[in-house]
């Protein structure tokens, strides 16, 4: 259930994490794990979500959609963390991670880059 916040508490800059409460602990520790992975690039968390079956999805701060699933979230970070050094932020809509050793790339179309 909701939280509601103080009025005068300013959160337009924090990310923002959703989660049952089965998966809260999974969430903060993804969030974690996310954050300090990608502490190199410019890049910032703007929200995470754990669904109902214990898998991840992330928004970027450029506007990518990732998804992480739920196993082997360090070494699909790693990837995210090459993935941002490699490709021009503009180019890219989404990222699917939940593959062994690679990546799915939903592309923006010309219309969405900027």
């Amino acid at each position: 259930h909701l939280t509601e916040l103080p009025k005068k508490l300013d959160v337009s800059g924090l990310a923002r994490i959703n989660a049952q409460s089965s998966y809260i602990q999974k969430a903060l520790q993804s969030f974690r794990l996310v954050q300090q992975g990608i502490s190199d690039s410019q890049v910032r968390v703007e929200q995470l979500q754990v669904n109902n079956i214990g898998s991840t999805q992330i928004s970027l701060s450029n506007g990518w959609t990732v998804e992480l699933g739920s196993i082997d979230t360090e070494a699909r970070i790693r990837r995210l963390q090459e993935l941002l050094n490699a490709i021009p932020n503009q180019e890219i809509a989404a990222i699917d991670l939940r593959y062994g050793k690679g990546a799915a790339l939903t592309w923006r179309r010309d219309q969405e880059k900027g």
